[in-house]
């Protein structure tokens, strides 16, 4: 039987990337997807990617910043697919480059809204619904909730608060055998890993890719799929001892 047969997942930040390929991942493996996310045409083109090879999947064009979308988005899971099983908040944004006494506030504020805020609602919702039946919440965080990013403290600020969130929800969920763990990746081959290194270096962006590299003991960065299977391990029921922990699939960067 495939692992996540009978389940439902809600997953945000679900156009692309991490997202995409977890939503994959799950409908491969027999569960029912929710997705979420703010580009409704890459959404639906997921979705029928999904039904094509047999899958049930959603898309709600919802901004995760918006507390109740996201609370109508789990309420429309539930009424479609008649329950929530699993979680996975991913949705984020790298936001500007500046200097931290550069940095003007919107920006700020924008990445903080989304980063933070969005897992914040998302869990919050996703919780709620799970009360009664337990269930297992992920969120997605970075190698930079570990170390600052000079260019990037918005962003950097954002991954090191949702560790706290998740220790925090860790402990109030747990009597409602809601388990709740993070994810937080190293350099992954994505469009948000190449919008940086264009952004930082213009045209040159390997110079600015090849030294990061070279301090990954593993030599490369990761797939997209690479991540998911430490998502899926963390909602499967292989870890239904975990809770309130936290994985770092980044081929031994922080060692």
């Amino acid at each position: 039987m495939p692992k996540f047969e009978g389940k439902v997942a809600f997953i945000t930040g679900a156009s692309a990337g991490v997202g995409a390929a977890t939503a994959h991942r799950f409908a491969k493996e027999g569960a029912s997807v929710s997705l979420i996310a703010r580009r409704k045409e890459q959404g639906e083109q997921i979705v029928a990617e999904i039904e094509n090879i047999g899958g049930r999947a959603i898309f709600s064009q919802v901004d995760v910043t918006d507390a109740d979308g996201v609370e109508a988005a789990v309420a429309r899971t539930i009424e479609m697919f008649g329950s929530l099983d699993i979680g996975v908040n991913n949705a984020a944004i790298l936001g500007a480059f500046a200097p931290i006494m550069e940095m003007d506030d919107a920006n700020w504020l924008d990445v903080l809204n989304v980063n933070l805020n969005g897992v914040f609602f998302a869990m919050r919702a996703e919780a709620r619904a799970m009360q009664a039946s337990g269930g297992s919440i992920i969120n997605v965080a970075s190698v930079n909730a570990f170390m600052g990013s000079p260019g990037a403290a918005a962003y950097a600020t954002s991954k090191h608060a949702i560790l706290g969130l998740a220790r925090s929800a860790c402990q109030e969920f747990a009597p409602f055998n809601i388990r709740i763990n993070t994810v937080c990746p190293g350099l992954i081959d994505t469009d948000m890993q190449r919008d940086i290194a264009t952004r930082v270096a213009g045209e040159d962006a390997a110079s600015f890719e090849h030294p990061l590299i070279a301090r990954i003991p593993l030599g490369r960065m990761s797939s997209a799929d690479e991540i998911t299977s430490a998502i899926a391990w963390l909602a499967s029921d292989d870890a239904s001892y975990v809770t309130g922990s936290t994985i770092t699939p980044d081929g031994g960067l922080m060692a």
